[in-house]
C-alpha cells in the first residue's frame, strides 16, 4: 500500500492524540509485513500510550471520512481500536519493562 509507518508516545492523560506526543517517529512502509521500533529513553515501569498508523498518501496526518471515522489503517496499544469510538487512553496504556519491551499491534 506504501505510504509511511507514524509512530506516537503518550505519557500524560491530557496529551492523548493530540500533537504535544513524548515520543514520536515515522519511517518508510518496505515490502516487509513486519516492523520494528526502537525508543530509548523510556524509563522502566512508566506506562505510555501508543498510536500506530500508515500514513498512505503521506500527508502527515489521519484522514477521515465524512463522518470522521479514520479511513487510513491504524491501531491503539493493546490492539484497542473501537469501530465505533475513540479507544480512552487507559485502555492503550501499555507498560515499560525494565529490559525490551516488545508490543505486537496489528491494523
Amino acid at each position: 500500500k506504501g505510504g509511511s509507518i507514524r509512530v506516537a508516545l503518550w505519557n500524560k492523560k491530557e496529551n492523548f492524540t493530540t500533537g504535544n506526543t513524548y515520543r514520536y517517529t515515522v519511517f518508510d512502509v518496505t515490502n516487509k509485513k513486519t516492523a520494528d521500533v526502537s525508543f530509548y529513553g523510556l524509563i522502566p515501569g512508566e506506562k505510555v500510550s501508543i498510536f500506530i498508523h500508515q500514513d498512505l498518501n503521506k500527508n502527515e496526518k489521519l484522514d477521515r471520512n465524512i463522518s470522521g471515522m479514520p479511513k487510513e489503517p491504524h491501531q491503539f496499544g493493546n490492539n484497542s481500536r473501537h469501530a465505533l469510538r475513540k479507544a480512552k487512553y487507559k485502555e492503550t496504556l501499555v507498560e515499560i519493562g525494565t529490559k525490551t519491551t516488545m508490543h505486537q499491534l496489528k491494523f
